[in-house]
């Protein structure tokens, strides 16, 4: 029986700089993958904001860029297969100020 994944992907990294976010991740663990993954949701906002930007990415890297300088942004990746997105691993962080 075919499933959506049954656990978020791993090690999400968050590379912050002031306008640009570099975020990369790893696939869940196999035995939690239910089939072959189809791609990732990414999905991002400003902290408070009912705006959200949601990608659809095949490979486990995404590069967020023209951000707003120092403010607080949340990122949420999860992982697909054709029966559905499974859990999500989310981070909140802050860019910086220009000339960090």
């Amino acid at each position: 029986m075919l499933l959506a994944p049954s656990a978020p992907p791993n090690n999400l990294v968050v590379l912050i700089n002031s306008t640009v976010l570099n975020v990369t991740w790893e696939e869940p663990n196999f035995e939690d993958q239910n089939g072959i993954l189809q791609n990732y949701i990414v999905t991002f906002s400003i902290v408070g904001s009912l705006e959200e930007t949601v990608l659809e990415v095949e490979n486990t890297q995404v590069i967020l860029s023209g951000l707003q300088e120092f403010t607080n942004y949340t990122i949420t990746v999860n992982a697909s297969t054709v029966v559905g997105v499974g859990p999500g691993v989310t981070a909140s962080i802050r860019t910086l100020a220009d000339g960090e």
